[in-house]
C-alpha cells in the first residue's frame, strides 16, 4: 500500500467589473487541501501517464472530493458554472492538463499536455479510464449541481453515458493539482 501526497490549490479573484451583486461566495479556501491516501492503486486507472520524478507508469489515484458554493441571491435566471482542473500529470511540478468541463473529451479520455494551449484545446489524447467496458460506461468529468433555497453546491463528478445521474467521486492521480471554479449570472462573474 502506498501513501501518497495530494496538492489541490484553490485561488479566489472577484473580477472588479461586477454589474450585479447577485452572487456571494461564503468560503473559498485560501490554502491548498492535502489529502493522504491509503487506498490501494487501481490498475484501470490514469495507466497512460508515467511520472518522471518517481519513474512509475500508472500513476496512484486518489478520491477526492472538489466541490464550491456560491450564494444566488437574486433569484431570477439561472448560475452558470464551469471549471477548469489543472493538472500535474507527469510529477515536474506543472499543471501541464486542463480538464474544462465546457470543453470535455470523449468517454475515459483527457488531452494530455493542452494547459497553454487556447481554449486548452489539442493536447495528446490519453486514457485516464481504462477499465474494459464499454464507451459507454467509461467515465467522464462532469458538475453535479444542487440548489437549495439561494444555496447553490456545485461538485466535480466522475459521470457516463449510460447512467449519467449517478454521480461518482472522481480519482484523480496524486500531485500537485489546481482547480478553478467560475459562476456567472447576468453579466456577473465571480471565480474561486
Amino acid at each position: 500500500m502506498r501513501k501518497l501526497p495530494f496538492f489541490i490549490g484553490l485561488c479566489f479573484s472577484i473580477p472588479n467589473s461586477l454589474s450585479a451583486q447577485c452572487l456571494s461566495q461564503p468560503v473559498c479556501p485560501a490554502t491548498a487541501q492535502m489529502v493522504c491516501d491509503t487506498t490501494e492503486n487501481n490498475n484501470f486507472y490514469w495507466g497512460d501517464f508515467y511520472n518522471s520524478v518517481t519513474h512509475v507508469a500508472d500513476l496512484g489515484e486518489v478520491p477526492i472530493a472538489l466541490s464550491m458554493q456560491i450564494v444566488d441571491s437574486c433569484g431570477v435566471g439561472s448560475v452558470q458554472v464551469s471549471f477548469v482542473l489543472f493538472l500535474d500529470l507527469n510529477g515536474d511540478g506543472l499543471r501541464e492538463t486542463a480538464v474544462a468541463s465546457n470543453a470535455l473529451d470523449a468517454p475515459g479520455v483527457i488531452d494530455y499536455d493542452n494547459a497553454t494551449n487556447p481554449n486548452y484545446t489539442g493536447g495528446q489524447p490519453a486514457t485516464f479510464d481504462g477499465r474494459p467496458v464499454p464507451n459507454g460506461q467509461k467515465y467522464q468529468f462532469a458538475i453535479e449541481k444542487t440548489v437549495q433555497d439561494s444555496l447553490i453546491a456545485v461538485q466535480v463528478r466522475w459521470v457516463n453515458a449510460l447512467y449519467p445521474n449517478d454521480y461518482v467521486l472522481p480519482e484523480l492521480p496524486a500531485g500537485a493539482h489546481r482547480i478553478e471554479w467560475r459562476f456567472e449570472k447576468n453579466g456577473a462573474v465571480k471565480t474561486c
